[in-house]
């Protein structure tokens, strides 16, 4: 497998290897693309499972994509202000889908959150918000557990959110931030993957950088840590039929000149141009099907009392 995604190199975008390779793998299921690199000659799509010692082989077939519709296109000068795809869909095929027994995250919902005994969990699955699910609402959910509770870890789930606006998480982080100087011992549990990108990587930063006792949890992220990106804009090319989003606007961080001590740089790969975690755990298939979420059973492990007081108890005994 490794040999084929090597041959979608020059079809991958990304900052990084690890976004870069994320987009490799949603291209295996392009027989055009599979064709033109010799990896298939044939049109068929066969898959090896390995089960013990017994090897199963799955052909899944090929489908002709359907046409685009373009629709709700607003152009203003040289600006695209709204750009809408979708597929077209006239036949009423129905498919056999296996979905998992149960699923660890609503990916359906923008932001949502939970808590599981002493734990707060925000779910911040994009960095948007529709008529549906509002950020002001979001925020004060937050706010209102923060004020009526006393959690021994928030936690922030940025695994599947791809961006949006970075402004939005603001409130929620400075409520966090005086909820944690009135709480030294809370700890700030992030959780980060090849998916979290853009708006979600500016909020991952932002918690690492500012958070004391913060521990980072999942995947080497897809949002790079030395640039990103803002502003940004549509092109639409006339009588073809294809948007293009572009960004005006490029940050650069040059951590050379900011105060090392202001945070800790072990979550910081400058060679891959990624943020590691400080504990590697991912999501199998298995894992998947049965509703097993490794990076948050981590997340949610019992650490006991390790607040500094108890800490000087431990020391004095």
């Amino acid at each position: 497998m490794e040999d084929v995604i090597d041959k979608l190199e020059a079809y991958a975008i990304g900052e990084n290897e690890s976004f870069r390779n994320l987009t490799k793998e949603s291209i295996l299921n392009y027989y055009e693309i599979l064709k033109k690199e010799n990896v298939l000659t044939e049109e068929q799509n066969i898959y090896e499972l390995k089960k013990g010692d017994t090897v199963i082989k799955l052909d899944l077939p090929f489908e002709k994509s359907k046409e685009f519709i373009v629709s709700k296109l607003k152009i203003n000068g040289r600006k695209t202000e709204r750009i809408k795809v979708k597929q077209k869909n006239d036949n009423k095929e129905k498919y056999n889908i296996i979905k998992p027994l149960k699923l660890s995250v609503d990916k359906n919902k923008l932001h949502y959150i939970e808590t599981k005994d002493d734990n707060l969990i925000l779910r911040y699955n994009s960095c948007t918000e529709n008529e549906n699910y509002k950020i002001e609402k979001f925020t004060k959910d937050v706010c209102d557990q923060l004020d009526n509770n006393k959690f021994s870890n928030i936690i922030i789930d940025l695994r599947y959110n791809i961006g949006g606006s970075s402004f939005h998480i603001y409130d929620i982080f400075g409520k966090m931030m005086a909820y944690q100087g009135a709480n030294p011992d809370t700890k700030i549990k992030v959780l980060i993957s090849d998916q979290t990108y853009s708006a979600a990587g500016d909020c991952a930063l932002l918690f690492v950088k500012n958070f004391h006792n913060v521990e980072v949890i999942g995947k080497n992220s897809g949002f790079p840590i030395s640039t990103s990106a803002g502003d940004v804009n549509g092109a639409y090319t006339k009588d073809t039929y294809i948007g293009i989003n572009y960004c005006t606007t490029v940050f650069r961080q040059h951590y050379e000149n900011v105060d090392s001590f202001l945070f800790n740089y072990k979550n910081f790969d400058f060679v891959k141009n990624t943020m590691k975690p400080d504990f590697y755990a991912s999501q199998s298939f298995a894992d998947y099907m049965i509703g097993n979420d490794p990076a948050m059973n981590y997340a949610l492990r019992s650490e006991g009392n390790t607040s500094l007081a108890e800490k000087i108890k431990g020391v004095l005994k």
